[in-house]
């Protein structure tokens, strides 16, 4: 058994995810390329630099993402098998759709973070959906299995707050892509983010980049409440096995040369 460190995993996430977005931020704000007040946070890595270290920060913490995905999800696994409910193939079911839309919502953050919305802005909002809208699936998936561990991995309470904390995120993200989409039909400058009062539907712009950053504020949340979590998990280190492989020549029935490979083969216990 290994000492487990996995709850660094989500703590790393914790922290990249506000790193990344006020450098971003600061960035764009001081090369003037944004409106300094009520940006998206994809605004903020729409220029370079800053969409640079934009997407190399989203990369780095999605990499982390898809870490707590699959140790969740082998948590899960691990626990439906030592409880031998009845009910486990519909569990183990609805565990690999946490999983699914766990990778999905890495991948799509990936997507953001690697189509800049002014470059290809239909790619881009595909990879917004993918992130918030399967990230908070995820999450709400997530919560029901807490409730359902309690109280060997958690509590009733994390689990309600797990659950709210999803359904507050997809709520959020419906609010803030419906009020941004409208919002473009009243745009009337030439730069989204420079946008401007005077430029029309300035009050659905206002609530649609407040509810993302929020949104995404409870999604960094969330990732920290698996901390105290994954403290309690330990892992068994892989073993490698290490094949050398020797030739053997020799004579057969026939006259013919014959050559044998000849493979042996060595465990690691690391």
């Amino acid at each position: 058994m290994t000492a487990s460190r996995l709850h660094l995993i989500p703590l790393a996430v914790f922290f990249i995810f506000p790193i990344t977005f006020a450098t971003t931020y600061f960035v764009a704000v001081k090369l003037d390329h944004i409106h300094a007040f009520f940006a998206y946070i994809s605004d903020t890595g729409t220029f370079a630099p800053e969409m640079c270290i934009f997407g190399l920060g989203l990369s780095i913490a999605m990499v982390f993402v898809g870490g707590v995905a699959y140790i969740r999800f082998m948590q899960i696994e691990e626990y439906l098998r030592q409880k031998g409910h009845e009910e486990n193939r519909k569990l183990k079911i609805w565990n690999k759709v946490g999983l699914f839309f766990g990778i999905l919502a890495a991948f799509g953050a990936c997507v953001v973070g690697a189509f800049q919305e002014v470059s290809v802005l239909s790619v881009h909002i595909i990879g917004a959906f993918m992130a918030f809208g399967g990230g908070s699936i995820f999450l709400i998936i997530q919560g029901f299995f807490t409730k359902a561990m309690a109280p060997q991995f958690g509590s009733k309470a994390l689990a309600y707050l797990r659950i709210f904390l999803g359904i507050a995120c997809l709520l959020l993200f419906i609010i803030s892509y419906s009020t941004g989409a409208t919002s473009l039909k009243y745009f009337t400058g030439d730069k989204a983010v420079k946008w401007e009062p005077h430029h029309g539907g300035w009050a659905l712009r206002v609530t649609s980049t407040v509810t993302e950053w929020v949104m995404a504020a409870l999604f960094d949340l969330y990732f920290l409440t698996f901390v105290p979590e994954f403290k309690r998990i330990s892992f068994v280190a892989p073993q490698f096995r290490l094949v050398e492989v020797s030739t053997v020549k020799g004579r057969g029935t026939n006259g013919r040369t014959v050559v044998m490979h000849q493979a042996v083969t060595s465990i690691s216990d690391t």
